[in-house]
């Protein structure tokens, strides 16, 4: 009889110990998901991230993180943004969970259907802010000598520039690990890819369209400069980052359709995989300096491989990330974070609610085992 009464407290005890687990699990997912479309329907197009701040900012100190803001100038004269640092007392934590803020245009409004979330930013990368926000809170309540060790770094303009890290590198912060969050289907990254973008101007000479023999057309020079830059194949690679790829993103130029243009120009992207210096001389030698065309450098950075960790998968970034701009280098750096970048950037933009939650656990799981090893070493 006792060990009939024993068993049966025991079996009482296990299942009162799975409800708690299981209602403390669903809170993290509710305050998750809520979390995540409160930011994505903010909308926060480079430029336009003071109220995404403001609200994360707010979000962050009623949780009780203490806070420290960045501004940030506008761009091309607009409002002014900025970053965000938070910390639960410690000013120079080991590690830090970083993202960006700001999206890409157009904004696309949130809306759910069955498991996928839509909607600009919704993986790239307010999924990896959300994610990382709850794993810490979780870490503060389970693991609270862990959790103080770790800080979070927000910054804007991390798709139109490296102006939001270029200045979190003025804090006084020397992370032994930096955690990115960008979307890789929650895998770690072995290495990403640099930068290179330059732009192509043509000037030619306006002349009415009835008499093009009295002028020059600059588009008709720059359409001739692009179909050469297509036709680019870098020759080398690099064993784990892969090939140089090129991206002719923007073409401006013109005034009426019924005028010579005088002027006109293209800008351009290249992910770096081997080594930016020689990618832009190649591209000036193939290039060459045809009749009213001026090439203009607009930075180059090299890309950089990355750390990992044992029991995550992991994957190959063939993009970058405004790491490439954080001066505070890391001994450790990962990145990874929730959704594909296959559908970033494009009008369907979505990520699976699961997505988010599995990240939560593995950023946790990312966050002790550096800390661990930090330890050790």
């Amino acid at each position: 009889m006792y060990t009939k009464r024993l068993l049966t407290c025991f079996l009482l005890s296990f299942t009162l110990v799975n409800v708690s687990t299981q209602a403390q699990n669903e809170t993290s997912s509710s305050d998750l998901l809520d979390l995540h479309k409160q930011l994505v329907e903010i909308e926060s197009i480079s430029g336009n991230e003071a109220k995404v701040g403001e609200f994360l900012a707010s979000y962050l100190q009623s949780h009780g993180w203490t806070i420290e803001r960045q501004e940030v100038e506008g761009i091309n004269g607009g409002p002014a943004r900025f970053n965000i640092f938070a910390h639960t007392g410690n000013k120079n934590p080991k590690v830090i969970l970083n993202s960006h803020l700001d999206t890409v245009p157009p904004y696309v409004p949130y809306r759910v259907e069955g498991d996928k979330i839509f909607g600009r930013g919704t993986n790239d990368a307010k999924g990896s802010i959300a994610s990382q926000v709850i794993a810490l809170a979780e870490l503060q309540k389970e693991s609270p000598d862990v959790a103080k060790e770790v800080g979070l770094l927000y910054v804007v303009s991390e798709e139109s520039g490296c102006s939001g890290i270029t200045k979190a590198n003025e804090l006084s912060i020397t992370p032994k690990a930096f955690i990115i969050g960008e979307p890789t289907e929650n895998k770690l990254a072995l290495g990403h890819k640099g930068a290179l973008k330059f732009s192509v101007n043509s000037e030619g000479i306006a002349a009415h369209s009835g008499y093009p023999e009295l002028g020059r057309s600059a588009i008709t020079q720059l359409v001739n400069v692009a179909s050469t830059l297509n036709s680019i194949v870098f020759p080398d690679s690099h064993p784990v980052l892969g090939v140089d790829t090129l991206n002719i993103g923007l073409i401006q130029g013109g005034i009426a359709a019924n005028v010579v243009p005088a002027s006109a120009n293209l800008t351009v992207a290249v992910r770096i995989a081997t080594n930016a210096t020689k990618v832009w001389e190649t591209i000036k030698s193939i290039v060459g300096n045809p009749q009213g065309i001026t090439l203009e450098l607009g930075g180059a950075r090299d890309g950089i491989l990355l750390d990992s960790v044992d029991g995550f998968e992991t994957m190959v970034a063939k993009y970058g990330t405004d790491y490439l701009c954080y001066n505070g280098k890391a001994k450790k750096k990962y990145l990874i974070g929730p959704g594909s970048i296959l559908v970033a950037h494009t009008p369907n933009e979505y990520i699976l609610k699961e997505d988010l939650t599995k990240a939560v656990g593995l950023y946790k799981k990312l966050v002790t085992q550096v800390l661990n090893t930090s330890q050790r070493s």
